[in-house]
């Protein structure tokens, strides 16, 4: 096992294994990484890894052509990981944010200056780079690690971040306020529905009904979450802390 040669060559134990990217990792598999059974099976794969080496694995995986939309492939790799962190931003700063957590906080984490720095020329004479974080402060637009959210509203929140990755769009509030990213409430309740789990043996419709409608409620008048109709159609955004 590599893992294993490579505690041996080095004397110490390995406790990080990178893997960059989640894309070739299922294609090596003959997988597609569109289809949530694909990635099941490399998740399941890699879980015995972690309980067989005693090491934590962190994929490396890209967005698509829309960053807001989260990463490519399908988004059952929500359910999947125990930590997501998106890494956005145009120009020299970008930032992290934890997109999924569990059992720890969401929401930004920091921002960073990157640098690009030339070490060589290829054989066609093109410039080789690479991209390095600076150790310059950026102040200014550090976020804070807490978050508003409690844990009683997790699957609420993890509905409505999972619709906005899967059908959001731009929303001009209240047709000349500020911009923000929104989804109709239906998409987030459909979602809602699908990962309720039903403690016991009657009506799921009905079992899944009330938590939802109890915990929106509750994150609305806590203001986590804002919306308006628009033709008919409730659209509902996260409120910025």
């Amino acid at each position: 096992m590599t893992i294993r040669e490579a505690e041996a060559a080095v004397g110490v134990p390995i406790g990080l294994v990178i893997i960059d990217t989640f894309a070739k990792l299922i294609a090596a598999g003959g997988g597609d990484e569109n289809s949530a059974k694909d990635q099941g099976l490399v998740f399941a794969n890699v879980q015995r890894v972690k309980n067989a080496t005693d090491t934590h694995v962190a994929l490396i995986g890209h967005t698509g052509k829309d960053e807001s939309k989260g990463s490519r492939g399908s988004n059952a790799i929500l359910g999947d990981v125990d930590v997501m962190v998106t890494i956005s931003g145009d120009g020299e700063i970008r930032t992290a944010t934890v997109a999924k957590a569990n059992d720890a906080p969401e929401g930004p984490l920091f921002s960073f200056k990157s640098e690009v720095h030339e070490f060589g020329h290829d054989e066609d004479g093109d410039p080789i780079t690479v991209n390095v974080v600076s150790s310059e402060e950026v102040s200014g637009r550090s976020a804070s690690r807490g978050s508003r959210w409690p844990k009683g509203l997790k699957m609420v929140h993890e509905a409505i971040t999972g619709a906005l990755i899967e059908k959001g769009k731009d929303h001009r509030v209240n047709g000349h306020g500020p911009t923000v990213r929104a989804v109709d409430v239906m998409v987030a309740r459909s979602i809602h529905a699908i990962r309720f789990v039903s403690a016991g043996d009657g009506d799921r419709e009905a079992a899944e009904r009330q938590p939802w409608r109890r915990n929106f409620k509750i994150a609305r008048e806590q203001d986590l979450i804002a919306g308006e109709t628009i033709g008919g159609q409730e659209l509902i955004w996260f409120v910025a802390s």
